[in-house]
């Protein structure tokens, strides 16, 4: 799945979307970071996300709407995705607010919640060791948001969700029969690694808590988890220094560095170059036949 070039948002155009993976894949190339891509154009959370490079997955229980998997994280074996994650083991969706430089827990699902332009999206797994405090981002808004300056634009929410919703603490819709966004879970109740480096600049968080989830997959509940489900995350997953030791590695996604799989294509190059390979191999060897005839046969 292709990504928005990151050059298309400014700071008044397109959605900045940013997922910490901190907490998965030890020991490999990502591990450590949080990726960053844009979305130029997009009216919901959930196009935000694939337009910027990122691919969800629902659970069987609750469906698309409730994302329980980013880009293949957790993997089966963490989660199975087949009931509603636990609030401690599920991603967590976060609006950041570039003009206040902090980040609000979501009241809407992702597919019904619609970002500003000139904002920044955040998604955090439970337990990461990145996370800051309430399981929101380490860093400000302002860490990830585009900065190439843009020409005044209309809002294409228009109204909708992302420009008269207030930010306050997440709640599931589970009750109401909307979808929820994400594993939505209570930032402030979620267990797991706290981060080491201590808490971000208070300047740079909000002090909304979010309720505990409702009937969605109640994170008071234990009956309502996945069985099997990973309720502790990989451990031994410092954070890759960029500027600091508390700050993790910034990685962009851009077209070029999402990884496509080969397209089957036409059969046709293949067929014709099999057909010249057998032509030469046919041509060599009359070639040597003749060559070996005595002088008069034939």
């Amino acid at each position: 799945m292709g990504a928005d070039p990151l050059s298309s948002c400014t700071t008044t155009t397109g959605v900045i979307v940013i997922v910490d993976f901190t907490a998965f894949h030890n020991g490999n190339p990502w591990d450590g970071t949080v990726q960053r891509g844009c979305a130029a154009s997009a009216v919901s959370g959930d196009q935000a996300m694939v337009a910027a490079g990122f691919t969800p997955a629902g659970d069987v229980h609750d469906g698309p709407a409730f994302v329980c998997r980013i880009n293949g994280d957790p993997s089966d074996s963490q989660d199975p995705c087949v009931d509603t994650p636990p609030a401690n083991a599920s991603w967590s969706y976060w609006h950041g607010d570039v003009h206040t430089d902090t980040w609000t827990y979501s009241a809407s699902g992702f597919m019904s919640y619609c970002p500003p332009p000139g904002s920044v999206e955040a998604w955090v797994f439970s337990g990461s060791p990145d996370a800051g405090p309430g399981g929101r981002p380490s860093q400000p808004p302002s860490a990830f948001a585009a900065t190439a300056p843009g020409p005044p634009a209309a809002d294409p929410c228009d109204g909708s969700s992302g420009g008269s919703t207030p930010l306050g603490g997440g709640t599931t819709s589970g009750s109401s029969g909307a979808p929820a966004g994400s594993g939505t879970p209570n930032p402030a109740a979620a267990s797991g690694p706290v981060n080491p480096a201590g808490p971000a600049p208070s300047t740079s968080t909000t002090t909304t808590t979010a309720p505990a989830r409702g009937s969605g997959g109640a994170a008071s509940d234990p009956g309502s988890g996945p069985t099997g489900s990973a309720s502790s995350h990989p451990a031994g997953h410092a954070p890759a220094a960029s500027g600091s030791a508390t700050d993790p590695r910034v990685v962009d996604v851009s077209p070029a560095s999402i990884v496509r799989p080969r397209s089957a294509g036409s059969p046709w190059p293949l067929v014709g170059g099999l057909a010249v390979a057998l032509v030469v191999v046919v041509v060599g060897t009359l070639t040597a036949v003749r060559s070996r005839r005595r002088p008069g046969e034939g």
